[in-house]
């Protein structure tokens, strides 16, 4: 982002500190819309910023976040006991494990560090390897076997 006017005029002071704010503008106003209406659901049954009073449980909400986005990712729009969108619920349980984080109430009963991260990489690169490779045989991991995976090899024999 420039600092310099688009006419070469001098820059207001305000803009230039403006500027060097948190670009909030930047978010999207549907999401933004859709998380408010599931923090307002929220706020009925549960009250409003209850995690601020009692520290909330970090995996609670990450299950209920997978829980929305594997809904939304298998067809469904809209929560069945809210109407509202799913997305919009995933996006108010990250925003409470944020804000919880944030303000200390937050029980991060996370699990030791695991492997996923290397094993994202290293089957973000087998598929790279394998792209323009003839499809063999059933594969379970990429429904069709991929020659040089191991994956495949195991499924196939």
């Amino acid at each position: 982002m420039s600092e310099s006017p688009k006419d070469n005029r001098e820059m207001n002071p305000k803009d230039r500190i403006g500027l060097k704010k948190v670009p909030l503008h930047l978010l999207p106003t549907a999401g933004l819309i859709h998380e408010a209406m599931a923090m307002r659901n929220g706020a009925v049954k549960y009250g409003p910023f209850n995690w601020r009073e009692k520290k909330v449980i970090a995996t609670v909400y990450i299950a209920a976040c997978q829980r929305h986005l594997l809904a939304w990712l298998d067809g469904e729009e809209n929560a069945a006991d809210s109407g509202l969108h799913h997305l919009g619920h995933a996006k108010a349980c990250l925003g409470i494990i944020l804000d919880a984080e944030a303000t200390d109430s937050l029980d991060d009963d996370r699990p030791p560090a695991g492997a996923a991260q290397r094993l994202l990489d290293k089957y973000s690169n087998i598929i790279t390897e394998m792209e323009g490779k003839p499809l063999e045989v059933n594969c379970p991991y990429h429904m069709n076997a991929v020659a040089g995976c191991e994956l495949c090899v195991k499924a196939t024999g």
